[in-house]
């Protein structure tokens, strides 16, 4: 069971990130489009429109950039994620069915109970 709340809790941490995170890339796109209006309704061309023009355009670059790592980090973790579950469940498959090949022993409802629960935990 401690392994199946320690997941949840990853779980939870990571989706409490991901949605600060993605609030802050919306947050700071909205402020640069924002910006970018600001600075087109402003007919003047003055300093002060030229520095919100510059502004706007470095915080959607911003935007655009952590956009782009997101995208890059995140599949690799989960493709590694995967990999690990897969050797630890290949793991464990092979040592069941070792111990299910050995003939002088009988498989009782302990050794069942065993291998359930570390199943449950591989999950």
């Amino acid at each position: 069971m401690d392994g199946i709340e320690m997941h949840k809790n990853i779980g939870d941490k990571r989706k409490n990130w991901n949605s600060l995170l993605l609030s802050s890339v919306n947050m700071i796109t909205l402020t640069a489009a924002l910006m970018a209006g600001i600075a087109s309704v402003n007919g003047h061309s003055g300093d002060s429109v030229t520095a919100v023009k510059i502004a706007s355009t470095v915080l959607l670059t911003s935007a655009t950039s952590i956009g782009a790592l997101m995208s890059k980090i995140q599949p690799s973790q989960l493709a590694e994620e995967q990999r690990n579950a897969t050797r630890l469940f290949k793991k464990l498959r092979i040592e069941l069915e070792r111990f299910l090949r050995e003939e002088n022993e009988e498989i009782n409802e302990e050794d069942v109970k065993e291998a359930i629960q570390r199943v449950l935990a591989e999950d």
